[in-house]
């Protein structure tokens, strides 16, 4: 990746930080509704919960700290469609994705978004994956300039995405 790391953060698991599980539930479910997308808070925090067993399980949610803020100022999930919603850890044959990336708005443009892809991409490669997947009805041209190639259109939820694969370095 070609883009900015920022000066002064980490990225950690959620699963070092069980007390952040509400805010980033809260974070997916109002995307979700933003986006247009049906979501229920609870479900969201319900689902949030295996995201937050750690280890080499999927899913996985990490969250990005700036050392001005406490509070993290995002998150990201890697997720696998196949596990049939219960956590474990996938062969290298299964595809992984990336999903829920989000930075608070005051946060943005300062590399928050490119330091957790990166992390995810780390985490990828070690469970000896070589791609990465993602759905994007927005923030195309931003994934693009990662490295990420539109692969090809689908509907879901009645909306018009960009499915996007990243090879990983090798």
């Amino acid at each position: 990746m070609k883009a900015e790391l920022p000066l002064d953060y980490r990225v950690e698991a959620l699963a070092n930080h069980p007390d952040w599980l509400k805010l980033v539930a809260r974070w997916h479910h109002t995307e979700c509704l933003r986006q247009g997308l049906s979501s229920r808070y609870s479900r969201r925090l319900h689902r949030l919960r295996d995201h937050s067993i750690g280890g080499a399980s999927i899913p996985q949610t990490w969250l990005a700290f700036s050392s001005a803020q406490a509070a993290p100022v995002g998150c990201i999930s890697l997720v696998s469609y196949q596990l049939n919603a219960s956590a474990g850890t996938p062969s290298a044959e299964v595809p992984l994705w990336l999903s829920n990336l989000f930075v608070e708005p005051e946060f943005r443009r300062q590399g928050f978004g490119v330091a957790l892809i990166s992390q995810v991409m780390q985490f990828a490669q070690e469970l000896g994956h070589d791609s990465l997947w993602l759905i994007a009805r927005e923030y195309t041209g931003f994934y693009v300039r990662l490295g990420w190639q539109a692969v090809r259109q689908a509907n879901v939820a009645r909306q018009r995405v960009n499915v996007m694969r990243r090879s990983l370095p090798g």
